[in-house]
């Protein structure tokens, strides 16, 4: 691959590319995680190292398992890819005006200090947020 060749379709291309690995790349590590859970033992209450839900479950036809819904954030720790699911959201329903921190905070339920990091960090990343003005980010159209 000779850099100086490439144009800046190639660019978006690649960096489209990128995109897609990183949340399939999300998508493996959570699925690594719910198999380490099986590989973890016996959970307690559980007969034979199967727990009473995993055994009727069984017997069952397989019944997908409905996700927590896209409410805000309250209490707890959050689930990998909520705080940007959610912030995204936010940040679509501003609209072109965009929204300050303050306010993503207020709507998302978390900490203004843990928006503000991961708009610096991780949203910087995605290549589709973009600063509007001092603490008032929005999406880019």
């Amino acid at each position: 691959m000779n850099l100086s060749t490439l144009t800046s379709s190639d660019l978006k291309h690649i960096s489209a590319l990128l995109e897609r690995k990183e949340l399939l790349l999300e998508q493996v590590q959570e699925i690594d995680a719910e198999l380490a859970s099986y590989q973890s033992g016996p959970k307690r209450g559980s007969r034979n190292g199967r727990s009473s839900a995993a055994h009727s479950a069984s017997n069952s036809p397989a019944t997908p398992v409905p996700s927590e819904p896209e409410a805000p954030i309250s209490g707890g720790r959050a689930r990998r890819g909520q705080l940007k699911e959610v912030i995204l959201t936010i940040l679509k329903e501003a609209g072109r005006d965009g929204i300050s921190i303050q306010d993503i905070s207020a709507k998302a339920g978390v900490k203004a200090l843990n928006v503000s990091a991961w708009l610096a960090a991780t949203g910087k990343k995605l290549g589709t947020i973009e600063k509007a003005d001092r603490g008032v980010y929005r999406l880019k159209s």
